[in-house]
């Protein structure tokens, strides 16, 4: 198992309005792949990766997914780091904080 930490941001993608924010929460995964994988379970079809940078550090993804309930499509947007940052570190887009995804493709 390696740890990693994930925070969440649901958007309305019509809006571009935050719905919610999650905190930094530690997850525990077997590979990046399983949890990629779950995370489109949950959150639907990935569109896009995110970056930091100017494109050469990705760090992490955008899901997109109707809700039937609001009948709206939402957007998570999903950020792996290597350890629970402040907000101020995140809105700098702290390079030393974020992982690059390609690194975490050899967990399994």
């Amino acid at each position: 198992m390696k740890e990693i930490f994930v925070r969440k941001i649901f958007m309305d993608k019509l809006s571009g309005k935050v719905i919610r924010r999650t905190a930094i929460r530690k997850v525990e995964i077997d590979s990046i792949r399983e949890f990629f994988d779950y995370l489109q379970s949950v959150h639907g079809r990935c569109v896009e990766s995110l970056y930091i940078g100017a494109g050469d550090y990705p760090v992490g993804w955008v899901f997109e997914k109707m809700d039937e309930r609001d009948n709206r499509v939402k957007e998570t947007h999903v950020t792996l780091h290597t350890k629970k940052s402040t907000r101020r570190e995140i809105n700098r887009h702290n390079e030393s904080v974020a992982i690059t995804i390609h690194h975490y493709m050899n967990i399994r």
